[in-house]
């Protein structure tokens, strides 16, 4: 943990869970366990599918969205959680900086554009504002 009250915000947000949707299987899994050792509870899908059924039943802290996907890109999937799941943060964690692409995902309300290979104390700040935001409104 580092200093500024990551612990307290990590335990405080561990109910709920940082979301993962992308196809690299490696990938998440590596990003899980980052998260996981930050303090934070994790749920990771390689589909949208498997992420909607998970969605219905549950309140995320935020979603990390890769933006190529089978199927549907991000952007599309994004708009398909505007409309199911309006309130959930999402964090674009992409290997594909597109300037328009991030600016549309930003002006759709995306929280922040992180490209990959994403630093976990650059991500970790994402979170740990999500989670100072969530406990502020809660």
């Amino acid at each position: 943990m580092t200093s500024g009250g990551t612990l307290e915000i990590s335990q405080a947000a561990a109910v709920r869970p940082v979301v993962i949707l992308d196809d690299d299987d490696d990938f998440r899994e590596a990003l899980a366990g980052g998260i996981a050792a930050l303090g934070y509870a994790t749920a990771h899908f390689g589909g949208i599918d498997e992420l909607l059924v998970f969605l219905a039943g549950a309140r995320p802290l935020c979603l990390l969205l890769d933006y190529h996907l089978p199927g549907d890109n991000g952007l599309a999937v994004q708009a398909r959680l505007a409309e199911a799941r309006p309130r959930v943060p999402i964090v674009f964690v992409s290997a594909c900086y597109d300037a328009k692409v991030s600016r549309a995902a930003l002006a759709s309300g995306a929280v922040a554009f992180l490209n990959k290979p994403v630093r976990l104390a650059e991500l970790e700040r994402v979170i740990e504002e999500l989670a100072r935001n969530d406990l502020a409104t809660s």
